[in-house]
């Protein structure tokens, strides 16, 4: 399943964040997100709007340089992991952190920015996959795939 979004604005993102994490607290989409596209995407804004539909007080802000930021969700029994692989070079830098283990055992949701750096890394995983194409300043195509 694919699905395309142009998002022509920032409520128009929010909006999108907002119907995906309603979905996921559902339990009807896999807890596992994977965020694709170049710099300035919007990978990152969309990811701020995702933890605010969630619930999440904090400001979620880029772990580029922590790699890994938690988050609690109010009124649940589980958190949000908002990864940037950026920095990471070599796969086992990805395994040294044990992020596998905690996917397959924990029912938290996990954000992962520049995923695709690691293909074959979360193949096993059932995810979605968002891929941010920048169109214009305020424009920016979003491509949803359900693996």
């Amino acid at each position: 399943m694919k699905d395309i979004y142009i998002l022509e604005s920032l409520d128009d993102t929010s909006n999108l964040a907002n119907k995906l994490a309603k979905k996921i607290l559902s339990n009807s989409l896999p807890k596992l997100i994977l965020l694709q596209g170049n710099l300035g995407s919007g990978k990152t804004t969309f990811s701020q709007y995702f933890a605010k539909s969630l619930g999440v007080k904090n400001n979620l802000t880029s772990p580029t340089f922590v790699i890994m930021k938690s988050y609690d969700i109010p009124n649940y029994d589980f958190k949000l992991h908002h990864l940037d692989l950026y920095r990471l070079e070599k796969e086992w830098e990805l395994e040294e952190l044990e992020i596998l283990s905690q996917i397959q055992t924990s029912n938290d949701i996990f954000l992962i920015e520049w995923a695709d750096k690691f293909p074959t890394i979360f193949i096993n995983n059932k995810k979605i996959i968002l891929h941010f194409e920048l169109q214009s300043e305020n424009t920016r195509i979003i491509t949803l795939e359900l693996k």
